[in-house]
């Protein structure tokens, strides 16, 4: 439901829209998930498809939500042709929120860092690579980052950290109440307006 709200919103607007499973999810075939890495890479991909199949795109942006927000985040680092992104609710490292599930589950903490080996070893890919602000210090596409302040999976410090890094334009928006990936659906007006105002601020609008 939530997508239909975002979908709605920016047809709205005056945008078509490219909406697409990440992969492992949907109808995707399933696999398993690198928490931004292999993700991001899917990202740039469909934006240099995009370009390449429309070729009068006066504006392409980015709108990701969780993992699709730590996602757009991460892509930065490719540099891609876009006027804008978007990250609802996205982590700005791996760490802290497996960490704090950890400590929900009244696990030991070392239990994080037998999830870290095995990640190397069963994937080869390490938690220390799924980092989406690392992406950000060069990046200059203007970015809003949304946040539902009482989302306990992926603290909304998260957004905070990553608008401080990015070298660009940045906001950073909480939305009241909000649990995890509920922002749109707790306040859509609110979230409305924040993404319009963003965007005639950048000038796309």
């Amino acid at each position: 439901y939530g997508t239909l709200k975002y979908a709605k919103m920016n047809l709205d607007y005056g945008f078509n829209l490219v909406i697409y499973d990440l992969r492992g999810h949907g109808a995707n075939k399933r696999t398993f998930v690198t928490y931004a890495i292999r993700e991001s890479r899917d990202v740039m991909a469909v934006v240099t498809d995009t370009r390449s199949r429309y070729g009068n795109i006066r504006v392409l942006g980015l709108h990701g939500e969780s993992l699709g927000a730590a996602s757009t985040a991460m892509c930065m680092k490719y540099k891609p042709q876009v006027n804008f992104g978007v990250c609802d609710c996205g982590f700005a490292d791996i760490e802290n929120p497996i960490k704090g599930s950890v400590e929900s589950m009244h696990l030991p903490g070392f239990c994080y860092y037998l999830a870290g080996l095995g990640a190397v070893i069963r994937y080869h890919y390490s938690f220390g690579k799924m980092r989406p602000i690392d992406a950000l210090s060069e990046n200059t596409v203007p970015m809003l980052f949304i946040h539902g302040d009482a989302d306990q999976l992926i603290p909304y410090q998260n957004s905070e950290r990553m608008a401080a890094k990015t070298a660009g334009y940045s906001e950073v928006r909480l939305i009241p109440g909000a649990t995890h990936a509920e922002s749109v659906l707790k306040d859509p007006a609110a979230y409305r307006e924040y993404v319009g105002a963003f965007l005639k601020k950048i000038e796309v609008l």
